[in-house]
């Protein structure tokens, strides 16, 4: 009697022990299994921010020209004598640098600033400003500031138009 009591709860024990294990490896399962959803989740959402920029510059591409349309006259004349004008050199930085363009203007209280503002990646508003600070371009950097905006950060810079002899400094 005492024989068959040790060998019942010799297998009573590894039964618990067997359905001990087999909780714990699903628990990790389901664990695992959450994780790669939310892997998946991260991916797909990030694919998906992804399209939407890239939809974003093409929608915006042509809206830049339409604005470059708008106002290239009123920046062309107070940057005398240019013909491949301020404002397509302005157009070739903008595309190479990713950004959007939000707002191209004069402002007619200071005469010859040009103000602008784009919104864009961090590190392309970082090289947009270091392609105005070029010693090719037709413009000087006269104040700006850089903030965060709905689709990363926006950059709002006041530009002069170089004269004639500042270009070749």
């Amino acid at each position: 009697m005492k024989r068959q009591r040790i060998i019942f709860l010799s297998f009573y024990s590894a039964g618990i022990l067997a359905v001990l294990c087999i909780v714990i490896g699903l628990c990790f399962l389901c664990n695992d299994l959450r994780f790669m959803k939310n892997k998946i989740t991260r991916l797909l959402e990030k694919e998906q921010h992804i399209q939407n920029d890239a939809s974003l510059l093409l929608k915006d591409n042509n809206l830049f020209k339409e604005v470059l349309a708008r106002h290239e006259k009123e920046i062309t004349q107070s940057c005398l004598g240019e013909r491949k004008s301020s404002l397509e050199w302005l157009s070739d930085i903008t595309d190479k640098c990713s950004l959007i363009l939000l707002d191209l203007r004069q402002d007619s209280s200071a005469g010859e600033v040009v103000i602008l503002s784009a919104e864009g990646p961090y590190r392309e508003c970082v090289s947009f400003i270091e392609e105005l600070e070029a010693s090719s371009s037709p413009f000087l950097i006269h104040s700006g500031e850089l903030s965060k905006g709905e689709n990363g950060d926006r950059l709002k810079l006041y530009l002069e138009c170089k004269k004639k002899d500042e270009k070749n400094v």
